[in-house]
């Protein structure tokens, strides 16, 4: 996730998605897996850059989940991987203490490929790692954004059910919302 993203389409079908399954009883912890935005148009005035990034508030989030919401707002680099998803664990312990979770990890461009996975995507192992911290009934959401492939989320979802079944979760069918934003999905896993 990119802050300069925060706000747009995506975002309606994103926390639509998380409420449904939050409901009024499961507090949220949401991992954007942070990246620096990237601005590549040399006439932005870095005033404007500034004060748009200013208001765009990961906490009023809040409002959204009245059983509860946390953020880790920490930058993601694949090569400290570790190090973000043990800030992340730290995070959903303490908010086990007093609720049940869902968990939603949103990175750029989704679950990583077999091959060339880069700070963008979110790997196996790191899915793997939340589903152990899950108690029976906890969720983890992960972001999908569509490759090439016309049928690619039937696709995602075939490649996502071998790692549901390792992490003994149940791996819900997509969300999505084709009017508002077609080119990204939402899959969850139910810990059984």
């Amino acid at each position: 996730m990119r802050k300069q993203w925060f706000g747009d389409s995506r975002d309606y079908v994103k926390w639509s998605c998380v409420r449904a399954e939050a409901g009024d009883t499961f507090a949220v912890v949401y991992g954007p897996m942070l990246r620096n935005d990237s601005f590549s148009g040399e006439k932005l005035d870095q005033g404007v850059v500034d004060f748009f990034d200013r208001h765009k508030d990961f906490s009023a989030l809040s409002e959204l989940f009245p059983a509860g919401y946390e953020h880790l707002l920490d930058i993601y680099e694949r090569k400290k991987s570790a190090d973000y998803f043990d800030r992340l664990a730290r995070l959903i312990r303490r908010v086990q203490n007093h609720s049940q979770v869902v968990v939603f990890l949103d990175p750029d461009t989704g679950v990583a490929p077999k091959s060339g996975a880069g700070d963008e995507h979110l790997n196996h192992g790191d899915i793997r790692k939340v589903c152990e911290l899950l108690r029976t009934g906890e969720k983890l959401i992960v972001y999908q954004h569509a490759s090439r492939s016309e049928n690619w989320r039937k696709i995602a979802h075939e490649k996502l059910a071998p790692l549901a079944i390792e992490s003994r979760t149940i791996l819900s069918q997509p969300f999505y919302e084709d009017g508002t934003a077609k080119d990204v999905c939402f899959f969850t896993f139910t810990k059984s």
